[in-house]
């Protein structure tokens, strides 16, 4: 069987590479490769992507070697690689922005279409406030993908109720696939000592994660450190503010997905303060290294963690926050007990394998339907 993947519109590979997710979203069709399908990816990449032809190489890499607009590209990208999306028995888009290059290719040569929807951009829209007639926008948009799919795949319950519930789409058609984990990769290391009082956090630096409070929250909590991986607009401010309040923190930039796991590995807990969340990847791959999770009780990251067994979920002030650093910090058993029930929770459900066998199981249906 041969799938097309379509990259969101204007990502590239070696966009992935360097915002450090290349080995995270390329470990699924690595696998499937593995199991001996063929994959095919259409990226937006430019010369930027070229190496990419022989590094990943039997997998074949689609890029933009025209250099054209990337809304033009998208539309055309079908057309330009015919040969090889005759030969596809799925066509699947990895979000929904862009889907429209794979709804081309659906039309032309008559294959199946696998919309992914990791997170509602119209939902997204509403709660950054981008105003009435953007959302309605993005809203039409969202109907004609799952509409004109043959099948949708959504990471969690909830957005599957809203696909139902916002775009009337039937709930037959929709499949609930999560953003997978390599549990073998993420896992818990005995032979990396975890540091008392230290917290992690993985993620963009932007204001939907809301950095700002979990800087109030520790601020003047003695034995209390930070590592934050990640990059973004608010890094300068925020490494500013870390140490003009006198806060234990330190700022490692973007890292590789591969490295995370010795990073991890040094923290007693995993901590998400953000406004609101999709499908957060960071919190199952903290969970799968056995950490208990403390975040804000906000869509997306109450989908992931349960409230006392696998985290800690709390209201989203300085002083909600930091109470639940210290319930979990302070009283070590129940630390570990909670990542250990996190590690669980992750391989039973998350994990790489289980996935992409999913995923294997919905193609092979369509492909043979």
């Amino acid at each position: 069987m041969k799938l097309v993947l379509f990259f969101s519109r204007g990502i590239s590979l070696d966009i992935w590479r360097k915002s450090g997710l290349l080995a995270r979203e390329l470990a699924p069709y690595r696998r499937m490769q593995s199991l001996g399908e063929n994959i095919d990816l259409v990226t937006y990449g430019r010369a930027g992507d070229a190496p990419f032809v022989s590094r990943l190489r039997p997998m074949g890499v689609l890029h933009n070697r025209w250099g054209l607009p990337s809304d033009m590209y998208a539309f055309l990208s079908p057309f330009l690689y015919r040969k090889r999306m005759r030969g596809a028995n799925v066509f699947k888009t990895n979000q929904i922005n862009g889907w429209w290059a794979a709804g081309a290719a659906k039309f032309l040569f008559r294959k199946p279409l696998i919309v992914r929807c990791g997170f509602l951009l119209s939902l997204t829209q509403e709660w950054q406030h981008h105003g009435p007639l953007r959302t309605w926008l993005v809203s039409l948009l969202e109907k004609a993908a799952f509409r004109y799919a043959d099948a949708v795949t959504v990471t969690t319950q909830r957005i599957k109720a809203e696909v139902m519930r916002r775009h009337g789409i039937p709930g037959e058609k929709i499949r609930i696939i999560p953003s997978p984990v390599d549990a073998d990769l993420f896992r818990p290391d005995p032979d990396v000592p975890r540091v008392e009082g230290r917290l992690g956090f993985v993620g963009r630096m932007s204001p939907e994660k809301n950095l700002d409070l979990l800087l109030e929250a520790v601020r003047g909590l003695r034995g209390v450190s930070l590592i934050l991986v990640g990059d973004g607009p608010l890094r300068p401010a925020l490494e500013k503010k870390a140490r003009e309040s006198g806060i234990d923190a330190t700022f490692h930039g973007t890292v590789p997905n591969e490295r995370l796991p010795g990073l991890l590995n040094t923290c007693r807990a995993f901590v998400l303060p953000s406004r609101w969340e999709g499908m957060p990847k960071a919190v199952i791959e903290a969970m799968s290294c056995g950490l208990p999770v403390i975040g804000t009780d906000v869509p997306g990251i109450r989908d992931l963690v349960q409230h006392g067994r696998t985290g800690y979920l709390c209201a989203a002030t300085p002083e909600g926050l930091r109470s639940a650093i210290h319930r979990v910090l302070d009283d070590r058993s129940l630390g570990e007990r909670l990542g250990k029930a996190a590690r669980s929770f992750v391989t039973a459900h998350y994990a790489l394998e289980q996935v992409v066998r999913r995923e294997l199981d919905l193609m092979a249906g369509l492909a043979g339907s």
